[in-house]
């Protein structure tokens, strides 16, 4: 039986539970609705936020199933950069009214100064409400990303084969290791794909997802390049170099940059989408010299180590298919009990 305490356990390595109750109303009813929303997807997963202030997030087998636990960090990174993003009036103009909106310069000195929580006590919300929902929306929808990324460490077998040929229970850095690298790859195309299917159903269902002034595609586009963007800055602050358990941050944006969609299905919105790099929000990173190592994506020549270890990777999570199928099949019979 998947319960509380066995989560606190599970990761306790890594930090405390997250107690909702102790949270101020707002924040309190959004980690909850998040958590559910998370259930929701996929009942046979227990999904928890642990108080860690760093950008990450765990899978793991425990008592009675599978955990995923969520960094307070990685939620609080993403929505802080949304809103620095929106605060930009030259950020998406097509959104609310960015006439009102100015970009506070102590506030960008914390992040050029790798300090993301130095600018929780200065002015960081952007003044426009319409905005302010738009980074909201698009932090919520990274946030999404960061989650299916894990669920795609369970629901792929991922820990079996770890389990398997590493020997470890959970999935974390380990240095060292192409299994890892591909398998990390692998995890993000399915977070990709999925999270993508997910935000368009939600904006067509629910009226609370919707941004005026920007349509599905571009919100998750922007979302997931917050995601990239927000890790990658971690990357440069905890991650001097690259682990070996990961691949390259610029490989794993150019793994974003490369899809297309899933076959069968019209993406001509998300094409063009991904072709318009006026909006990117790489631009917004650039124009305030933020130490972003995933800046590298536009250096000139480009990078061919990061396309040879795309190729590379993707042909080894070839390899890999019939093992996590095999595992999957045996998942599937033994069923999983929800919570």
């Amino acid at each position: 039986m998947r319960t509380d305490a066995a989560f606190e356990t599970l990761f306790r390595a890594y930090g405390a539970r997250l107690d909702f109750d102790a949270l101020p109303t707002p924040a309190r009813e959004r980690y909850r609705q998040q958590v559910e929303f998370y259930r929701h997807l996929d009942p046979t997963i227990y999904v928890g936020v642990l108080t860690a202030r760093s950008f990450n997030a765990l899978a793991s087998r425990g008592p009675g199933g599978d955990y995923i636990a969520m960094h307070m960090g990685a939620i609080t990174q993403l929505t802080l950069f949304a809103y620095q993003a929106f605060a930009d009036p030259r950020f998406c103009p097509s959104v609310g009214n960015p006439m009102v909106e100015s970009c506070e310069t102590d506030v960008l000195v914390q992040l050029r100064e790798l300090d993301p929580y130095g600018v929780v006590s200065m002015r960081y919300l952007p003044n426009d409400s319409i905005r302010k929902n738009a980074a909201e929306r698009i932090a919520e929808c990274a946030c999404l990303i960061l989650f299916l990324h894990e669920a795609a460490h369970i629901r792929g077998c991922h820990l079996d084969l770890v389990a398997a040929d590493l020997g470890i229970e959970d999935y974390r850095e380990f240095s060292g290791s192409l299994l890892l690298r591909s398998i990390e790859l692998e995890a993000d195309s399915v977070a990709i794909a999925n999270s993508l299917t997910i935000w368009r159903s939600l904006v067509d269902q629910s009226g609370l997802h919707e941004i005026e002034g920007l349509d599905a595609v571009r919100a998750w586009m922007f979302a997931a390049e917050l995601f990239f963007v927000v890790m990658s800055f971690n990357h440069q602050q905890v991650r001097r170099g690259q682990l070996a358990s990961h691949p390259s941050m610029v490989t794993r944006f150019l793994n974003f940059r490369v899809f297309r969609g899933q076959r069968g299905h019209d993406n001509t919105d998300l094409v063009q989408a991904l072709e318009r790099s006026e909006d990117s929000l790489l631009l917004w990173v650039d124009r305030h010299k933020l130490p972003i190592p995933l800046m590298r994506f536009f250096d000139e020549p480009f990078d061919d180590t990061c396309t040879q270890e795309l190729t590379e990777l993707k042909q080894h999570v070839e390899t890999l298919l019939p093992r996590l199928e095999e595992y999957q099949q045996v998942r599937s019979e033994r069923g999983e009990e929800p919570r």
